[in-house]
Parts: structure tokens; C-alpha cells; sequence
């Protein structure tokens, strides 16, 4: 069980939100626990599942050498990706609850859902709701759609199909 935020953000959108991340203290990781600058994010549209990780927290990693993500208190940052004519949603998700090794049901720290809620402010502050209120869409990204001919296309777990985006000005 867990909690996200979905949300379509490319180019300036994805670069202020990256911004706030460092400007807050904290970090971002690829899947191996490895820390990443801005510009290795930016110029890489292949890294697509990032973490966010507070700098005090260390990494704990399952049997494969990537990251356990329950266990390393990090918040998964899957990143809005261009292809062709469309632009496939992203989003933050934390695990809440989760399984110790032993079985037992554990739920994560407080901390880590504040923090959580924190990046998931930002978002809903820097972009606009879909009409059907299942994602956000930051500005740069919505004036490609409509300027470019893009498609938005919401693909975590749900049929891929068009938003649509209201805005009040």
C-alpha cells in the first residue's frame, strides 16, 4: 500500500521541480542508491525511476543490489517521459505500509509521509488538475500539448487515453 501523486511535467516544469528537491536538502538517486546531479537527470530522458532521498538516511538494498524501497525511507520519483507525439505521466509514490522479513506488518516512518506531502504541495501549487482530477500538468508541459500536438497519456495502471485540462485565469 502506498500513496502518489500523478502529475505530466517535461523540460522547465521537471527542471523547477528538481530545483526545489535540492534547494530542500534533500537528494536524488538512481536505483543502485547512486547520487545524481541535476544535469545527469536532465540530459539523460532514459532515467526515468528516480528516488528521493533525505541525505541522514542510509540505503538499504535487496538481494539484486538495487534499492529496497520500503526499507531506504525514499520517495520513488517516476519521471514524465517524451515519446513520439505524446507524453507519458509521471509520478511521486511512497510505500506506507510494508512486510518485515519476518511477515509482520510495518508501516513507514512519519517523517518520510510529511516529506511526502511536502513535494506533493509543490506540485499541486506549480501545475494544474485534469478535469477528472487524476493528474497535474505543469505549464511548459500543457503548452507543448497544445501547441505541439501532443497527446498526455496517463499509463500507471489505467487505460492510456487523452486528458483534459481546465484552466482559470
Amino acid at each position: 500500500m502506498g500513496r502518489q501523486i500523478e502529475f505530466l511535467m517535461v523540460g522547465d516544469d521537471e527542471s523547477e521541480f528538481i530545483d526545489f528537491i535540492y534547494a530542500s536538502g534533500d537528494q536524488l538517486i538512481d536505483r543502485q542508491g547512486n547520487v545524481l546531479s541535476k544535469d545527469e537527470i536532465i540530459h539523460n530522458p532514459k532515467l526515468t525511476q528516480i528516488y528521493i532521498k533525505s541525505p541522514q538516511v542510509d540505503i538499504v538494498k535487496d538481494f539484486t543490489g538495487s534499492i529496497d524501497t520500503f526499507f531506504s525511507y525514499v520517495i520513488e520519483f517516476i519521471r514524465s517521459e517524451v515519446k513520439d507525439k505524446r507524453i507519458d505521466c509521471g509520478r511521486l509514490y511512497i510505500e506506507t505500509t510494508g512486510l518485515t522479513y519476518d511477515q509482520r506488518i510495518i508501516r513507514t516512518e512519519k517523517w518520510l509521509e510529511e516529506r511526502y506531502q511536502y513535494y506533493k504541495k509543490w506540485i499541486v501549487k506549480h501545475t494544474k488538475i485534469s478535469t477528472d482530477k487524476s493528474a497535474y500538468v505543469g505549464q511548459m508541459t500543457y503548452s507543448l500539448y497544445k501547441a505541439g500536438g501532443y497527446k498526455l497519456i496517463h499509463h500507471l495502471g489505467k487505460p492510456e487515453y487523452d486528458y483534459v485540462f481546465e484552466f482559470e485565469k
